[in-house]
């Protein structure tokens, strides 16, 4: 292998890089990122970035290895040959390559049309996270946050903290529910409310008013779905925080099975739409729906900082035929919500009972394991970190001795 090429200079693509000069791997190496800027953090984009202001230089990842590589920067691919091995982008340059790596990671999921407005923001670079730290600057506004999910609900706890006024809409039954359960999602609730956001559950967006074209208040309309009441609510500011989408549209053509991500076996290969790897061809990071060994191999995505890090030693070996990496990490994740530290590890969401094993909820600091027919599966943690450790460490026993799902393992 000679030629390597990587599509997507962020975290994952970045990582994977650095791994293959680090294996020995001293071909040319080209990567090809979207964005203008240096590969940087994400996270704080919704933490530290929001409430002081996104500085680029504190958040560019640092490297401790010599890429020698060919940087191409605010370029996308377009399509994927794998026939003749070669991509080509947006300025109609080919590049072929011997070995692929997919790390485009995802895109926010964006209102119609085209983000409803000047008002309405959403964050996922680092320019969303400046227009709208310059949008929260004047005071005492009406903030509209759509999605309580981890970003929603970071973007609504800073929002908060700085004198605004803050409404969080959320269609399911609670925030974060899908990442940390029923119970978690109840505690997180009580937080929200008790520091004085508005908080709106089982509760959509039927629309958003045309001012929003031209600056000035939005007026969304809002339903209750459990009730069916609806009733108007007014913004100074909007924030679209909807989750994301894979981009993967440049492999529509490839014959790669793209649907959701890409979709890989254990060694991080991708696998065509008849589920066959496709050899000399990984996906890494948010793009990739790998197998997950804590849900039996179901093949899925895991938006986490630590799983875009860790694919990449599995993705180099890959590549250059070497001896396994080992399996993924366990995934983990933080967020710093109204003054209080939650920390989760493996995967909570997907649990179906939740145990308080140390601490309590209302002294707001506890450990609760979530398990799945009486299988761990994930902790969380609120201003108890530490607490996680031996959670982390059965998790970590479990991927390691749990058979690896057969390519293509649905």
């Amino acid at each position: 292998m000679r030629e390597v090429v990587i599509v997507g200079a962020s975290l994952a693509g970045t990582r994977t890089a650095e791994a293959l000069r680090r294996a020995g791997y001293d071909g040319t190496l080209t990567l090809v990122g979207r964005e203008p800027h240096p590969p940087y953090d994400r996270p704080p984009l919704t933490k530290a970035a929001l409430v002081r202001g996104p500085e680029l230089e504190s958040l560019v990842l640092p490297s401790t290895v010599d890429l020698d590589a060919r940087w191409i920067t605010g370029h996308w691919a377009t399509d994927l040959d794998l026939t003749d091995r070669h991509l080509r982008l947006d300025t109609g340059e080919r590049l072929r390559f011997d070995g692929l790596v997919i790390a485009t990671g995802a895109s926010a999921r964006r209102l119609r049309p085209s983000g409803v407005g000047p008002l309405v923001h959403h964050i996922r670079t680092f320019e969303d996270c400046v227009q709208l730290h310059q949008a929260l600057a004047a005071p005492d506004q009406k903030v509209l946050v759509i999605g309580a999910g981890l970003l929603g609900s970071e973007v609504a706890s800073v929002a908060v903290a700085r004198g605004h006024r803050v409404t969080l809409v959320e269609a399911t039954e609670g925030p974060m529910l899908g990442a940390l359960g029923p119970e978690i999602s109840a505690y997180c609730a009580r937080l929200h409310r008790a520091r004085g956001v508005e908080l709106r559950t089982s509760t959509v967006v039927l629309s958003l008013s045309p001012e929003t074209w031209r600056g000035k208040k939005a007026t969304a309309v809002l339903e209750d779905r459990s009730s069916g009441d609806r009733w108007a609510a007014r913004a100074d500011v909007v924030v679209a925080a909807l989750g994301t989408v894979p981009e993967t549209g440049w492999l529509r053509e490839s014959g790669l099975d793209s649907d959701g991500g890409v979709r890989t076996d254990g060694s991080l290969t991708a696998l065509d739409r008849y589920g066959v790897p496709v050899a000399g061809v990984v996906a890494v990071g948010d793009v990739a729906r790998a197998p997950q060994p804590l849900v039996g191999g179901i093949a899925r995505r895991v938006e986490h900082w630590t799983a875009a890090a860790g694919h990449a030693e599995i993705a180099a070996a890959t590549l250059l035929g070497s001896a396994a990496a080992g399996s993924a990490p366990v995934p983990s994740f933080g967020t710093e919500q109204h003054g209080f530290e939650i920390r989760a590890v493996g995967l909570p969401g997907v649990g179906d009972a939740t145990t308080v094993v140390d601490g309590t909820l209302e002294d707001h600091r506890f450990v609760a394991k979530r398990t799945l027919r009486g299988r761990l599966v994930g902790a969380v943690a609120v201003n108890h970190t530490a607490g996680l450790t031996p959670y982390r460490a059965e998790l970590e026993r479990q991927t390691a001795r749990t058979p690896e799902a057969t390519p293509g393992g649905k």
